[in-house]
């Protein structure tokens, strides 16, 4: 519906692999290893989580554990789709497809400065694994299945659904 569109919105590729890219390594960080978490989201459950080997003794969270990899990848759509932290970010990104401007996701990194406690300087290392990476050719791709083991992802390219098969060593 057109009143719920900025929060509900598919996820741009490029956003989705530099934050994998910075928060697991490609997934071969121990979070990504041990408990399928790509994107470090934090848990203050009492037993839920991986404790970071690097945690303040005065801190109490964890980094999510999921079960499968999708699931990792749906609650992180879900965290930025939903959580007042984000709100600039859903905006910025409705105003462009509003005004049928190409997504950026150089120009979107900007809004993720609250993912991290490291704030502008987390959006400043986002924004050169764009650079570095070429990240930018990914900007018009959209994410919107959550099945991606293996499987298609749906994409929304130049007003028409394509699919994709995903093959990679990470899934």
């Amino acid at each position: 519906c057109k009143s719920c569109e900025p929060l509900c919105d598919g996820l741009e590729l490029q956003a989705w692999r530099e934050k994998l890219q910075e928060e697991s390594g490609w997934g071969t960080s121990r979070f990504a290893l041990e408990g399928n978490s790509l994107f470090g989201q934090r848990t203050w459950k009492k037993n839920a989580g991986l404790i970071p080997l690097d945690r303040e003794e005065s801190e109490t969270f964890k980094v999510t554990k999921f079960d499968i990899i999708r699931a990792s990848v749906k609650a992180y759509k879900k965290n930025l789709n939903t959580h007042k932290s984000y709100e600039n970010l859903r905006h910025e990104r409705y105003k462009m497809r509003n005004n049928l401007e190409e997504i950026s996701g150089l120009e979107l990194s900007k809004y993720l400065d609250n993912y991290s406690e490291i704030k502008d300087k987390y959006v400043y290392y986002l924004q050169k694994i764009i650079e570095q990476n070429s990240l930018t050719d990914f900007d018009y791709l959209l994410l919107y299945c959550t099945f991606i083991s293996f499987g298609p992802i749906c994409l929304w390219k130049n007003n028409c659904w394509s699919y994709l098969l995903v093959q990679s060593r990470l899934f």
